[in-house]
C-alpha cells in the first residue's frame, strides 16, 4: 500500500532537480517522465501536484485493490420484509383492531406507539 507521506517526501527531491519522483511511485511513468525531463514544467506543475498527490496515491492504492478506511463503503442490512397477504383494510382479530406500519407494513395492535418490528413511530 502506498502511503501519501512518501509521496511528500518524493516531491521534495524536485528541490535537487529530481521533478516527478513522486508520479513514478504513484505508478505515472510517462508523466513521470515528462516531469523529469522538464524539470516539472519549469516547477509550476510540479507545485501543482502538492494538492493532487492524496488522489494520485488513493488511485494507486485502488488499483492494487487497497482502500483507506474512510473509503470502505458500509450498508446496514435490508429490513425484513414480512410476507403476508392480508387486506389492506384495518382487521379485527379477538376484538382487537391492528393497523399496518406504514414502514415495514407489519400488523401492529393499534394501542402501541412504536412498531415491534421496525421501531417506527405508528
Amino acid at each position: 500500500m502506498k502511503n501519501t507521506k512518501t509521496a511528500y517526501i518524493l516531491w521534495c527531491l524536485g528541490f535537487f532537480g529530481l521533478c516527478g519522483v513522486h508520479r513514478f511511485y504513484a505508478g505515472k511513468i510517462v508523466s513521470g517522465m515528462v516531469w523529469l525531463l522538464t524539470f516539472g514544467f519549469c516547477f509550476i506543475a510540479q507545485i501543482i501536484d502538492l494538492a493532487l498527490i492524496p488522489s494520485m496515491i488513493s488511485e494507486a492504492n485502488r488499483e492494487k485493490g487497497y482502500f483507506q478506511p474512510s473509503e470502505v463503503i458500509t450498508s446496514s442490512p435490508p429490513a425484513p420484509v414480512v410476507n403476508q397477504v392480508i387486506n389492506e383494510r384495518e382487521i379485527i382479530e379477538k376484538e382487537r383492531i391492528k393497523v399496518r406500519c406504514s414502514y415495514c407494513r407489519a400488523l401492529v395492535d393499534e394501542g402501541q406507539t412504536n412498531c415491534p418490528n421496525c421501531g417506527a413511530p405508528l
